[in-house]
């Protein structure tokens, strides 16, 4: 009976070390790095923007102090056109890794150290980025985010932002309802939707301070599609419009 007691005692030591050991390796190699931002960042933009620029907020949920470098992957691009990104410093577009790593306290957020930067150079179309931040002693320590930049030929440099537009269903088949919030009865306003390439595809003028329309998309190819309600040389800012069919 002792015997039997010794046994089953070595056996719950043996358990208990494996068990801390199973729990210590696991709190080395657990994942403390985060992505608080939107994850895609879709960013829409025109061709014949300057430059587009959106920020990321990553976190450290650790205790300890971490040196984080990020890593630069395309995984789409648009031709003729360049981008870069800023994380600690500003990096010319030929640099797809950061040299230095930038230093997050324990259990802190960082918002404003780094950007991703994008020049369309007049062309239109998609280019998606993937930003992967990892920790420089254990690089298997990572967070991956993609950033996409959504470029159509529509001119968007004079911007409403007190114009407001939505659309459903999203995606669409053969037809969609649009609503519409104007700023103001001063002006004309015309909804218009284009295509990728910055074809108009629809249009129509509408009254009143708000509203909805109705949209027949059965004639239209299956893909990606801008729409905006413009009112006095000012267009709302594009929303996105996908039909599938």
């Amino acid at each position: 009976m002792q015997s039997n007691f010794k046994k089953m005692k070595k056996l719950y030591v043996r358990f208990l070390l494996v068990g801390l050991v199973v729990l210590s390796f696991n709190l080395v190699h657990a994942q403390s790095i985060i992505i608080n931002s939107p994850n895609p960042t879709i960013v829409f933009g025109s061709a014949d923007a300057d430059e587009l620029e959106t920020g990321i907020e990553i976190a450290n949920i650790s205790l300890e102090q971490k040196e984080i470098k990020v890593r630069r992957t395309m995984l789409m691009t648009i031709d003729s056109t360049s981008n870069y990104f800023c994380w600690t410093a500003c990096y010319i577009p030929s640099v797809s890794l950061s040299p230095n790593g930038l230093t997050i306290n324990g259990d802190s957020t960082v918002n404003n150290s780094f950007t991703s930067h994008f020049k369309p150079s007049g062309h239109s179309g998609i280019s998606e980025i993937l930003y992967t931040f990892f920790d420089a002693i254990n690089p298997q320590d990572s967070a991956n985010v993609l950033v996409r930049f959504e470029i159509a030929s529509v001119g968007i440099s004079k911007i409403s932002t007190t114009t407001s537009m939505n659309v459903f269903p999203n995606p669409a088949d053969d037809k969609v309802t649009l609503s519409y919030t104007r700023s103001s009865l001063n002006d004309n306003a015309i909804i218009e939707v284009y295509n990728m390439l910055g074809v108009r595809v629809y249009s129509q003028k509408v009254d009143g301070i708000d509203g909805t329309i109705s949209i027949s998309t059965e004639n239209l190819k299956a893909g990606l599609y801008f729409y905006s309600l413009n009112e006095g040389g000012k267009s709302s800012r594009p929303g996105r419009l996908t039909i599938k069919h």
